[in-house]
């Protein structure tokens, strides 16, 4: 269904105000503005919008439609959003009057208007409609009959209007237009209406109350609206259907296009004289995927739908080929389980020609073809980390934009899975000539088992994925509460979160559908504070949201504001609130005093609170700013499985989507620093990104299987390995060795991946992760100093820098101390972090915190803070500069003097241009190597400007202990050396 049958359907009934009543009724005046549709004039004339059809902003849309037709809260905020324009750019609000002009809203061919030839085209007009209700032949109105009426209007208006125009969108127009009567008076779910209703209705532009009509007790959704449009859309068709077939309205649209899906063509059978569609099926007039969206679109996009396993003629001749080459070789069928002798069968890889020309391809694939689309897709350069790949994809890229021959490939796969009816061949795509030089893309997998089918949760599948192009849907919230439902019953380690925290203040959302507002609470007044369930947001603010929580709005926020004002990620999440049946939301921006320091402190304090005690956090992956919205545009094709045919023993073959890199590190909100504790701690989360990912502490759920088949699965598993292995109650010995290493590893793994996002305040590096690190003590015990957990200060300061560019930027954030990977930006690991199997690391020195400085160490500046020190007791050496390895990373060689054990060092900036030169390199570890070698890893430290007699840090240093030495330098000696603890002296860090 297009966009603008839903935008139709809303102006036919649309834009109530809230003091409305059905009891109520006048008609208007001269000075009232009046609009083409009946429905929209009878709620004005019941004042269930402004009587005098003027200032229809969202919150007068959203409050009217659920007070006067009990419109769905999210259908009615799409409504607005898709009737906004009639008003102009960055209008906020529209009248009536608006709708008049023609080939808007206002069309030719209405079924109780005259054309705008004949003038008066927005009054309403008896002889027009006693024509069209002619067609009404019983005392309930069918879509058949409302559909031969709109049919025979459109035949009389083109034979007598001069003028007559009827466009595509005026079409879409035109079949919302047609499902007013059965939304607002009828059965929506059948497509039954009453005819004396529908009659009273139009001809007085009044609800027909006194004849018995009640409003809906179901609120009317998107769903409903779809059905009916599409439905009446089908009715129009005057192709009747041969033989035994189904109902043209049963049917894929695109099939009397020239386009086939595999469940209407007999087994490999294959339509030779049929054509690529000259009819988009394709949302926009662009190849690819469409995410993010931006504002305007998404709303305006929720209805489409893209069609998959809708097959092109090319591709339909390749499928007959696929199916008789597969079936000849038995491949999907046959039992591998030993040997590969099957594959000496397939001695020639058949070559299947497909289009001559590839700008062809691309048409096909704008068009809808789903094969098409995949085969495109596999020379997408995107997502190829490896440079030569990505460059051979890009060119291929090009030469299908020139026009070059395309024709694929069967290859045999070496590999198959253990279950049979998952073996499966690989398709591949080769521009130019195969004979020739070709350049390849990913392969297509051809498979029994598709591993990107639509999500089924219930007996019905949930066919989101696999059809809407937008996240906006009502099946998006469906689809939500089908998972939280699950959750919820059956996942008892993802209960009520425990205590009766609840943070200083919460958004009331079910004030929306009363007033049309939402307000800001302080929860210290709500009563039963156990009982309440809220949700958090987790976003990209961007730059700083237009309207936020200050000391000059908190007045405003607590009497009440409309939701317009907000950001659109804010508004998007309000919305999905309420749809999903929850009432309360959490968002910083709302919930924190903003220019208020002592108000920021206080609850950056309870964050982790905050997070941990939500009931679920709606987290949106794919804005990158808090004006890009929660929901995105996706293009279904490029995720979901082409299916092809059936094979004679009846398993189904699918075409697979090509296999992409990870996309989450892509996604803006996976860049930001702050989002880490908000992944990690919430019990659940539903993500939103080009499709949905659910995670919880049992369980990921998602819209399609691409997270478990790409491995990606343990990135959205973070937050339920941290529950399984810090919150877990079951663990025998609390505090054993073996958990400690656990829980230390997947600190490092959090803190690695926490310190390759992007802080807008470098001075948040701390704090920002601040909530993680008050759960792992409040579990373990331990103590966390500057970042680095105090049991195990001799590893924890190994710490070094990662590399993800060949020139360095980094600076230092100011924090202190040196010591600490707080004190500069980007990414660290710790240097026995990715140490292999069979790699002992043990200390050689002791470390501890020392809370007092003499007064020679201390800072002379009274007003500032004592720095945070450690106490080094190691055995030392002396640093001499050598000479750069990397100078655009800061690595150096060099060599360790007045140390008793030779060989050769290295040490590596942390921050590429400091100047300081460091003097002394301070080990605190040892790497021994499954074949004898040995590293001595330290701290490259100079002395401190601030505290006399004190030392900073500067890097990082690896000393690699010779092995050739005379006869008593054994391992053995070596070791004994290093743990010697009387050729120790104490250095103080700071």
């Amino acid at each position: 269904m297009k966009t603008s049958a839903i935008l139709s359907a809303a102006a036919t009934f649309s834009i109530a105000y809230s003091t409305g009543s059905i009891e109520e009724w006048a008609p208007g005046g001269p000075d009232d503005f009046r609009g083409p549709c009946p429905m929209m004039n009878t709620l004005a004339n019941h004042g269930y919008l402004p009587h005098d059809g003027k200032n229809l902003t969202k919150e007068t849309v959203v409050a009217g439609l659920g007070n006067g037709l009990n419109f769905d809260p999210v259908l009615a905020g799409i409504m607005w959003e898709q009737a906004i324009f009639v008003a102009g750019p960055n209008a906020t609000a529209f009248t009536l009057n608006d709708l008049n002009p023609h080939g808007v809203l206002e069309h030719d061919a209405s079924l109780s208007r005259s054309d705008a030839h004949f003038g008066s085209n927005h009054v309403f007009n008896q002889t027009v409609f006693d024509t069209s209700k002619a067609f009404f032949t019983d005392e309930t109105i069918t879509i058949r009959m409302i559909a031969d009426a709109k049919v025979f209007r459109q035949v009389i208006s083109r034979s007598t209007n001069p003028d007559y125009s009827f466009s595509a969108s005026v079409e879409n127009f035109s079949l919302g237009e047609m499902a007013a009567p059965f939304l607002a008076l009828g059965d929506k779910t059948n497509g039954l209406v009453n005819r004396t209703l529908v009659e009273f209705w139009i001809e007085n532009e009044k609800l027909p109350a006194e004849l018995g009509w009640k409003r809906v007790e179901e609120p009317v959704v998107l769903e409903n609206v779809m059905f009916l449009v599409e439905s009446i859309g089908n009715a129009t068709s005057l192709i009747t259907a041969s033989g035994n077939s189904t109902a043209p309205h049963k049917k894929r649209s695109a099939l009397s296009d020239g386009q086939e899906s595999a469940g209407d063509v007999s087994e490999y059978g294959v339509s030779h004289g049929s054509t690529t569609s000259q009819k988009p099926q394709r949302l926009l007039q662009c190849y690819g995927d469409f995410f993010p969206s931006s504002p305007s679109d998404t709303y305006a996009m929720s209805s489409m739908r893209i069609k998959t396993s809708i097959l092109c003629s090319k591709c339909q001749r390749i499928r007959g080929k696929l199916a008789k080459y597969l079936d000849d070789m038995n491949c999907l069928d046959s039992v591998y389980s030993s040997t590969l002798e099957h594959y000496s069968t397939l001695e020639h890889s058949p070559t299947l020609d497909h289009y001559q020309d590839s700008r062809d391809l691309k048409q096909s694939a704008l068009y809808g073809c789903h094969l098409c689309n995949l085969i495109l897709d596999s020379f997408n350069p995107e997502g190829i980390d490896n440079f030569d790949r990505m460059w051979t994809r890009k060119v291929a890229m090009n030469d299908i934009s020139n026009g070059t021959p395309v024709q694929l490939k069967v290859s045999r796969s070496i590999y198959v899975q253990n279950q049979p009816e998952q073996a499966h061949l690989r398709l591949r795509t080769m521009p130019g000539q195969v004979d020739s030089f070709a350049i390849t893309g990913r392969r297509i997998l051809l498979t029994s088992s598709p591993s990107c089918p639509p999500t089924h949760l219930s007996e019905s599948p949930i066919t989101l994925s696999s059809i809407h192009v937008s996240t906006a849907t009502v099946a998006t919230a469906n689809l939500a509460i089908e998972w939280i439902a699950r959750c919820t019953k059956f996942h008892s380690k993802c209960g009520k979160p425990k205590g009766s925290f609840l943070p200083t203040r919460l958004i009331d959302v079910q004030t929306l559908r009363q007033t049309g507002k939402i307000r800001v609470t302080e929860t210290r007044s709500l009563p039963c504070p156990d009982d309440i369930r809220y949700l958090v947001l987790s976003y990209c603010w961007g730059s700083t949201p237009t309207f936020k929580l200050e000391k000059s709005t908190g007045q405003a926020l607590s009497s009440g504001v409309g939701v317009q004002i907000l950001p659109k990620t804010i508004q998007d999440a309000i919305y999905f609130t309420q749809s999903i049946n929850m009432r309360w939301l959490w968002v910083d921006s709302l919930c924190i005093i903003q220019d208020s320091q002592e108000d920021w402190n206080d609850e950056a304090l309870t964050m982790c609170q905050v997070y941990q005690n939500s009931f679920l956090s709606l987290a949106a992956l794919a804005a990158a700013h808090s004006d890009e919205g929660l929901f995105a545009i996706r293009d279904p094709l490029l995720y979901s499985a082409c299916s092809l045919f059936s094979t004679k023993e009846g398993k189904h073959v699918f075409a697979e989507p090509s296999s992409h890199s990870d996309p989450h590190m892509a996604w803006p909100l996976h860049q930001r620093g702050w989002v880490m504790q908000e992944r990690i701690l919430p019990s659940r989360t539903l993500n939103f990104g080009p499709y949905l990912i659910w995670q919880c502490q049992e369980n990921i759920d998602e819209e399609y299987n691409i997270i478990s088949q790409k491995d990606y699965r343990e990135e959205f598993a973070l937050s339920k390995r941290f529950a399984e292995i810090v919150l877990s109650d079951s663990v025998s010995e609390k505090y054993s060795k073996e958990r400690n290493k656990e829980i230390l590893g997947l600190w490092r793994r959090l803190a690695a991946e926490y310190t390759d996002g992007v802080l807008s305040v470098p001075t948040d590096r701390l704090i920002a992760i601040s909530g993680i690190i008050a759960v792992i003590h409040s579990c373990t015990g331990w103590t966390n100093q500057a970042g680095l957990w105090e049991p195990f200060l001799w590893k924890e300061l190994l710490w070094k820098k990662v590399l993800r560019k060949s020139i360095e930027s980094r600076k230092f954030t100011g924090l202190q101390p040196s010591w600490s990977w707080i004190a500069i930006t980007g990414a660290v690991g710790w240097a026995d972090f990715d140490a292999k199997l069979g790699v002992s690391c043990s200390s050689v020195a002791h470390v501890q915190r020392i809370t007092e400085l003499l007064p020679s160490q201390a800072d002379t500046d009274s007003s500032s803070d004592h720095p945070l020190a450690i106490l080094v007791s190691c055995i030392a050496g002396k640093l001499r500069y050598l000479s750069p390895i990397g100078v655009n990373i800061g690595r150096h060689e060099c060599d360790v003097d007045e140390f008793p054990l030779s060989g050769r060092g290295a040490f590596i900036f942390d921050i590429c241009t400091d100047t300081r030169q460091p003097e002394l390199f301070l080990p605190t570890g040892i790497e021994i190597w499954p074949e004898g070698s040995l590293f001595v890893l330290g701290l490259a430290v100079c002395p401190s400007m601030n505290c006399e007699g004190a030392f900073e840090r500067v890097g990082l240093c690896t000393f690699q202990v010779d092995r050739e030495k005379k006869s008593g330098d054994s391992m053995d000696h070596n070791l004994a050396i290093l743990h010697d603890v009387s050729r120790r002296k104490d250095y103080i860090l700071v």
